[in-house]
């Protein structure tokens, strides 16, 4: 008879705690699905993962947890936690966090470590030999432990600094610095503010004006201009991280609206319609966060804005990235630099993000009778590789700007003949490349 009369309420109960396992599962899952990379944390849209785990954790009432290998993946956790980035951050150093099979590798990796370090470290203190220790004992032995670390690093620390000083290492980081000469000029404010600092090279007797505007990625192209219009009058506005689009977009690195850049924008697009260039190139990155229509309608109506007061404009498209640090690469096998094709290039897929939205800039530019796309893809990596070094230049000054020197090399291997194709003085219009 009791057991008539509580079993309805204890499959009730049942079918609560299934609904709320349920619920917290679907919250875990829609936060995943719903995380961007523009999300600050801490952030409110942080409780819904940790009250869906909670749920979940009330809903199965540790039946589902029970299980043996969650069980026994839960006591390594703590030192899989412990382990994972720094084995992630060495392993992304190295280039080895491209294709998933290097990240599963950098997973099982991990996962090693923290097999060992539970058995040998973790488990002694817990439940073994040293569990009996008092804390005073523990925490003496943790902060000799952490002195002994910590001077053994400071030690290899200054091996690698010194290393670093021998000359070919030092020549190989010095492409770090390797800059067009607008940012030791101060042309170029980044994000603090929207003044407008114009560069300016006007040489004796100049007829024309030739304007580029854009981001760290179309500056770097600044000592293209002075070699291809040796008689005009060159006007250089950039500012890093501001796309040449007519939307607003969301900064990472600042945490917020990059407000801003849209102010720049529109005085840099004030001033060259009072300037009226001759000719306009601009320049941005391809990887910014835009849709299709945003890249589409966005850089349609900054070409038709310039297109009303310059006589052609050429959208330099975005390049392709390294996707390692180049300097930081050929140091590391500074003696062995006849390996650089080897260890420190990169095929870019065909498909790639850049590719797709450099053919949405060319969708824009079609709208726009006196604009056209420049694209400089295949001089910067021919037949799809991108090389850290070229030709005993160092082509890339991290994982995705290019250094000037390596852009004046370009410049005399014959890209300023095909800048000069789309100038007033031929006539004529065609994608570059």
């Amino acid at each position: 008879m009791v057991y008539l009369a509580v079993e309805p309420w204890t499959r009730r109960a049942g079918r609560w705690r299934a609904a709320l396992a349920w619920l917290g599962l679907a919250m875990v899952v829609a936060a995943v699905l719903s995380l961007r990379r523009q999300m600050v944390y801490p952030g409110f849209w942080a409780v819904a993962p940790a009250l869906g785990a909670a749920l979940i954790l009330a809903g199965t009432a540790g039946r589902v947890l029970a299980n043996p290998v969650l069980v026994w993946l839960g006591d390594r956790s703590y030192s899989l936690y412990l382990w994972h980035w720094p084995v992630w951050v060495l392993g992304a150093a190295w280039g080895l966090d491209r294709l998933p099979r290097d990240k599963a590798t950098l997973a099982l990796g991990a996962l090693l470590l923290a097999m060992l370090s539970y058995r040998w470290v973790e488990r002694p203190f817990w439940k073994g030999r040293f569990s009996r220790i008092g804390a005073p004992r523990h925490v003496f032995a943790g902060a000799v432990t952490v002195m002994v670390i910590g001077s053994l690093s400071a030690f290899v620390a200054s091996g690698l600094t010194g290393a670093v000083k021998s000359r070919a290492e030092a020549a190989l980081m010095a492409a770090r610095g390797d800059l067009p000469s607008l940012y030791r000029a101060g042309c170029d404010r980044w994000y603090h503010d929207d003044a407008l600092s114009p560069c300016t090279l006007e040489p004796e007797g100049a007829e024309r004006t030739v304007a580029l505007v854009g981001d760290s990625i179309g500056a770097q192209w600044a000592s293209l201009l002075p070699a291809a219009f040796p008689d005009a009058r060159i006007v250089i506005l950039t500012k890093s991280s501001c796309p040449m689009v007519d939307e607003p977009y969301f900064y990472e690195r600042i945490g917020r609206v990059y407000r801003v850049c849209e102010r720049w924008r529109g005085k840099a697009l004030a001033y060259l319609e009072s300037l009226r260039p001759d000719v306009v190139f601009v320049g941005s990155a391809s990887t910014y966060p835009y849709s299709r229509t945003q890249w589409v309608e966005g850089s349609r109506r900054i070409l038709m804005r310039l297109g009303r007061v310059a006589r052609w404009v050429a959208l330099i498209a975005g390049t392709p990235q390294l996707g390692l640090d180049g300097p930081a690469c050929l140091a590391k096998i500074r003696n062995r630099l006849h390996l650089a094709d080897r260890f420190c290039s990169r095929y870019v897929p065909a498909e790639s993000r850049i590719a797709t939205v450099n053919g949405w800039l060319k969708e824009a530019a079609a709208t726009v009778p006196n604009a056209t796309v420049l694209d400089f893809s295949p001089w910067v990596c021919p037949e799809g590789r991108c090389r850290a070094l070229v030709d005993g230049v160092v082509a890339f000054r991290d994982g995705q700007h290019l250094t000037d020197s390596f852009v004046r090399r370009l410049a005399a291997a014959g890209l300023v003949a095909v800048v000069r194709e789309f100038t007033p003085d031929t006539g004529a219009r065609a994608d570059a490349g």
